[in-house]
C-alpha cells in the first residue's frame, strides 16, 4: 500500500514541477508610477535634454522618451518653451527606495518602494531601475511636473525603457 501512495505522488509531482518552471521569472514586475509631483502643463512642444552618447542606457531611454513624446502629439524641439530632463538609477532590488523634494530637509523622505526579498523561484539577481521625468518652464526654470517610475527585472537584462517612458510621459501630461 505504501508503494502505491508513493507512485501516486510521483505521478502528480512532475506536472507540478513543470508548471513551476514554465510559470516565468518571478523577478519581473511591470513598471509603475511611484511618485508624482506638480500639475500638468499645457504645451505642444518640448525640448528633451540630450543624452550622453557614451552612456548606452541613458541613450536608449532618451530614444524611448522621444518616441513616446512624439506618439503623444508633442513636437521635440531645441527651442521649445518647456524643457524635459530625465534621470536613471539602478540598484539591487533588495534595497528600499525613497523620494524627497530637493532642498527640503524638514520632512522625512517618502518611501516609494519596499525592499524585495529574494524568492526561491528567482532565476536571476533582481535589480530595480528607477526613472524620473521632470518638466520645467524654460523662461523661469520653474518645475511644473516630476514623476518617478520603477521596474524590477533581472540585473543582466536591459530595463523596460519603452514601458517606463510611456508611464512617465502619460503621468506628466495628466492632470
Amino acid at each position: 500500500m505504501a508503494t502505491r501512495t508513493y507512485v501516486s505522488h510521483m505521478r502528480v509531482l512532475p506536472p507540478m514541477l513543470v508548471a513551476l518552471l514554465l510559470a516565468g521569472c518571478a523577478v519581473q514586475t511591470p513598471p509603475e508610477i511611484r511618485s508624482s509631483r506638480g500639475e500638468a502643463a499645457s504645451f505642444s512642444s518640448v525640448h528633451l535634454v540630450a543624452s550622453d552618447p557614451a552612456n548606452t542606457q541613458r541613450s536608449a531611454f532618451y530614444e524611448a522618451l522621444k518616441a513616446e513624446l512624439t506618439a503623444q502629439g508633442l513636437t521635440v524641439s531645441d527651442t521649445a518653451p518647456m524643457v524635459t530632463d530625465y534621470a536613471l538609477a539602478s540598484s539591487a532590488a533588495d534595497l528600499e527606495l525613497y523620494a524627497s523634494e530637493a532642498g527640503k530637509t524638514e520632512d522625512p523622505p517618502e518611501q516609494i518602494a519596499d525592499a524585495r526579498k529574494p524568492h526561491w523561484t528567482d532565476r536571476c539577481k533582481a535589480a530595480r531601475t528607477r526613472a524620473t521625468l521632470s518638466v520645467f518652464e524654460r523662461a523661469t526654470g520653474t518645475l511644473r511636473k516630476s514623476s518617478i517610475a520603477h521596474a524590477t527585472g533581472c540585473a543582466d537584462q536591459a530595463p523596460p525603457f519603452d514601458e517606463l517612458a510611456k508611464l512617465l510621459v502619460a503621468d506628466v501630461l495628466a492632470d
